[in-house]
C-alpha cells in the first residue's frame, strides 16, 4: 500500500526460515533507531523551557491507575495482578517519576508500533487523531503528557505487538529504540 507497513505489521510477519528472520530482526533493529530518532527529534522540537509540573505529574499517575483498575474491572488482569502491579508501581514508579525533571512537549499520544511506519527511510506516524499539545500556555489544552510518554507507550506496544519475537529478540528491539531514543534526546537511562 501507498502508506507503508505499520512497525507492529513487520513484527507480526517475521518469517520462520532462521536466515531471513536474522535479516528482517536487523532491519527492524534499524527502524526502531529511525522511529526513535523520529520521536525525539518531535519531542525536541516541541519542547517548552519548564518542566512538568507536579500537578501533571499526580493527573498522569491517576490516569495511569485508573487505566489498571479498568483492566481489572473489564477482567483482563485478575484482582491479585492488579494489586501486585498497583503496589510496584506505588513503591517504585512514581517516586522515580516524581523525582526526574521531565521537560514539557507535545506527544503523539498513542505511538504504539501498530501507528508508526518506517518507509524508504522516512517516519510515518497514523492515527495522529490523538496527538497531546503539552504546550498551550492557557493549560486548557495541556494533557500533562510529555515526550517520554510516547517513548514509553512504543516500548510497552513492544509488549502487546511482539507477540512474534522471542525474548531475545524482544530485548533487542526495545535496546535499540531506546538507546537511540536516549542518544538523541540527552535523557539519562536513569531520568526516563
Amino acid at each position: 500500500d501507498n502508506a507503508g507497513t505499520s512497525f507492529a505489521a513487520k513484527i507480526a510477519d517475521l518469517p520462520a526460515d532462521p536466515a531471513r528472520r536474522a535479516r528482517e530482526l536487523l532491519t527492524l533493529g534499524s527502524e526502531a533507531r529511525e522511529i526513535a530518532a523520529a520521536l525525539a527529534e518531535f519531542h525536541i522540537k516541541t519542547q517548552a523551557g519548564t518542566p512538568l509540573s507536579d500537578a501533571a505529574k499526580k493527573a498522569r499517575i491517576d490516569h495511569l491507575i485508573n487505566k489498571i483498575r479498568r483492566l481489572q474491572e473489564e477482567g483482563a488482569v485478575s484482582a491479585e495482578d492488579s494489586k501486585r502491579i498497583l503496589d510496584a508501581f506505588q513503591e517504585r514508579v512514581v517516586p522515580e517519576y516524581k523525582a526526574v525533571s521531565l521537560p514539557r512537549t507535545s506527544a503523539l499520544g498513542d505511538a504504539n508500533p501498530a501507528n508508526l511506519i518506517v518507509r524508504d527511510g522516512k517516519f510515518i506516524a497514523i492515527d495522529v487523531s490523538s496527538v497531546l499539545d503539552s504546550l498551550s500556555e492557557s493549560g486548557k489544552r495541556w494533557t500533562g503528557a510529555t515526550g517520554i510518554h510516547d517513548a514509553g507507550r512504543f516500548i510497552e506496544g513492544l509488549e502487546h505487538f511482539g507477540s512474534g519475537l522471542r525474548p531475545q529478540e524482544l530485548m533487542a528491539v526495545r535496546a535499540a529504540f531506546v538507546e537511540r531514543y536516549l542518544q538523541k534526546t540527552g535523557l539519562r537511562a536513569e531520568d526516563a
